[in-house]
């Protein structure tokens, strides 16, 4: 149910539009650090008690299952536990069924990069801003003319290769709160833990374990008490991810005119054709 779920994964940009996409979250996203994850709490469900406490692990997680399957917006921060800032970025994410999604990873020093995709108009289109740092970093002195050359800009993919996407914006898609794909395997444990809070919100812990999960790490949804029982956080050894204002309409805009560069004209300034980048997300 995120990037995370299924331990590290090594993700190949192939293509500088790959490496726009993987480093890329989130133009409305927060500020750096820890900040995020509570950022991501401020419109925390409301509502009466659910009464999700009172059910077996296996009810409450088929009860908040069915709420998340119907979703059609959600706000994300992953913030790695493993190797912060180095090879684990911290990403937000917008995501609109309607309109599109937002998204930004941050690698503190290293830099960061915002994308929007967006689902409006004749066809998708995909559009990515680097940093000054972030350039810098991965292409030296051109990479800093880059950054003044196109201060601001979006570099606009507007024939992206889906497949190529498909993985790389993975935070973005939303299918996979679907009933089909979240529906226990074999071997699948729920436990219930001790109803406590996250930042203010009462929240119930249901922990998961696979009698096959290959030494994976157990992990922990934490459910709504009030409203709907969304699943607010979900964490495990290597990463934790806060999710927020469910169902809200985020309206992902497309950069206006003067704020976008062909990708074409952005690869030629800089010499490159498909540079090779890899990088963890746990």
């Amino acid at each position: 149910m995120s990037p995370c779920t299924r331990g590290s994964r090594r993700i190949l940009a192939l293509t500088v539009a790959g490496v726009f996409a993987l480093v890329g979250c989130g133009a409305q996203a927060a500020g750096a650090g820890g900040k995020k994850a509570v950022e991501a709490q401020a419109d925390k469900p409301a509502g009466a008690p659910n009464g999700v406490e009172k059910l077996t692990a296996d009810e409450a997680i088929r009860r908040s299952r069915e709420v998340m399957a119907g979703i059609q917006s959600v706000r994300r921060v992953y913030t790695p536990t493993v190797q912060p800032g180095k090879d684990s970025p911290l990403i937000t994410s917008e995501a609109d069924l309607r309109t599109g999604c937002a998204l930004r990873y941050d690698f503190g020093t290293y830099g960061k990069t915002d994308v929007r995709f967006t689902t409006t108009g004749n066809s998708p289109v995909v559009y990515m801003r680097l940093d000054a740092a972030a350039l810098k970093n991965e292409h030296g002195s051109k990479g800093e003319q880059a950054a003044e050359r196109y201060a601001g800009r979006f570099v606009a993919d507007d024939q992206p290769d889906i497949m190529l996407y498909q993985r790389l914006v993975y935070p973005c898609e939303l299918d996979v709160f679907s009933w089909e794909n979240t529906e226990p395997g074999p071997g699948t444990r729920y436990e219930k833990g001790t109803p406590t809070e996250i930042d203010g919100m009462p929240v119930l812990p249901v922990v998961q374990t696979n009698a096959d999960s290959e030494g994976n790490a157990a992990q922990t949804a934490y459910i709504a008490l009030r409203g709907k029982p969304y699943i607010v956080r979900q964490s495990s050894e290597g990463y934790r991810a806060d999710l927020s204002r469910f169902d809200e309409e985020f309206g992902i805009e497309a950069p206006g005119p003067g704020q976008t560069v062909p990708m074409a004209e952005f690869n030629a300034f800089l010499g490159i054709e498909a540079p090779h980048w890899e990088i963890d997300v746990h």
